[in-house]
């Protein structure tokens, strides 16, 4: 039953083909893909009819081993088969305690075939090390959910968006990637709004529609920011900066501090690697045609030197905005005031 490297979406597949095992194990710090999986099994294993005697959902707060085991020692009634979720699995009481791992191992050697049995173990792994560990990959279907970094979400909302037959243009997918970052869960909930909204004949998501449904500008947001900064263009980005700060409720300063922090980092990684003609961390930092173009040009101005001045006024624009040593200013202000410093 082991099943090394498996991806969620070949898991996800092999579920609505009915190649099914009879226990799932899936942890990890990325919740987006434990959900993918424990959805599929909760709606494409059973026919509507079979549910009500046949799929329980179990809540690890509420239970423990034992009574995990025992629901899934159960038969089916009038199906072929039965299914149980136990969804928050990392808060079973007993699951890390001896005995508890001696009763789950002992089901992994005998499990019931008619039995499918998962467990969403979010935020948290099961050492592989152990007895447990080994067991659970070895026979179990096991996942292991890893957090995408921000270099990898680009090609993530292409295969998204492609998946549902429509294509997103390298500038909605940009503006999504920099404002939203890797939390798959939100962005697939924004994708599948604009999905929702956009017309049949149109198969391509713009960075319109990303201004429309998911309520950025796509003139005056972080992002054009950070581009009148790389071109040092003062006076685009204090129209931008002016804007964004009339508009504070939808644009968050320590938001905006913090998306200006990752947008700092990559440029003094990319400024180090250049330096250095360290390929591996240019590669790593994702950028691609224009953006990457911008970036190059933005190195010549924000040298290694200045971009560690820039992260350090970041710091403190954030310890003020969260009210230490801020006086009377606002976040606005601070804002305001956290530019001027960058290009003065």
């Amino acid at each position: 039953m082991k099943k090394e490297g498996i991806s969620a979406e070949q898991i996800v597949q092999n579920i609505k083909n009915k190649k099914l095992a009879p226990v799932y194990f899936l942890d990890g710090e990325e919740p987006y893909f434990i959900d993918l999986v424990m959805d599929s099994l909760e709606k494409d294993v059973l026919q509507e009819a079979e549910k009500s005697f046949n799929l329980i959902i179990l809540y690890g707060k509420d239970v423990d081993v034992s009574t995990i085991l025992n629901n899934a020692r159960r038969f089916p009634m009038m199906a072929e088969r039965q299914v149980v979720l136990v969804k928050e699995a990392q808060s079973v009481r007993d699951i890390t305690n001896e005995s508890g791992i001696q009763k789950l191992e002992g089901y992994l050697d005998n499990p019931v075939p008619s039995t499918v049995l998962a467990f969403g173990y979010k935020n948290k792994k099961i050492d592989k090390r152990t007895s447990l560990g080994k067991k659970l990959s070895s026979k179990s279907v096991y996942l292991t959910s890893a957090k995408l970094w921000e270099n990898q979400v680009p090609a993530w909302i292409n295969d998204y968006v492609a998946a549902r037959g429509k294509r997103v243009s390298f500038k909605a997918n940009t503006l999504l990637t920099e404002y939203i970052g890797n939390n798959l869960e939100r962005m697939s909930n924004e994708i599948n709004k604009m999905l929702l909204n956009i017309p049949e004949n149109e198969v391509t998501i713009e960075d319109t529609h990303v201004e429309k449904y998911v309520g950025i500008n796509k003139d005056y947001n972080i992002f054009e920011l950070q581009d009148a900064l790389l071109q040092r263009n003062l006076n685009k980005v204090y129209q931008i900066l002016d804007y964004l700060i009339k508009n504070e409720k939808s644009n968050s300063p320590i938001m905006m501090i913090a998306v200006l922090y990752s947008f700092f980092t990559k440029l003094l990684t990319l400024a180090y690697a250049t330096q250095t003609r360290n390929q591996a961390a240019i590669s790593a930092l994702g950028l691609r045609g224009p953006q990457a173009s911008k970036f190059n040009e933005g190195i010549r101005f924000f040298t290694v030197e200045r971009t560690r001045l820039c992260i350090h006024y970041l710091s403190e624009a954030d310890a003020r905005l969260k009210g230490i040593d801020s006086g009377s200013l606002k976040g606005g202000q601070i804002l305001r005031e956290f530019v001027y410093k960058i290009l003065h």
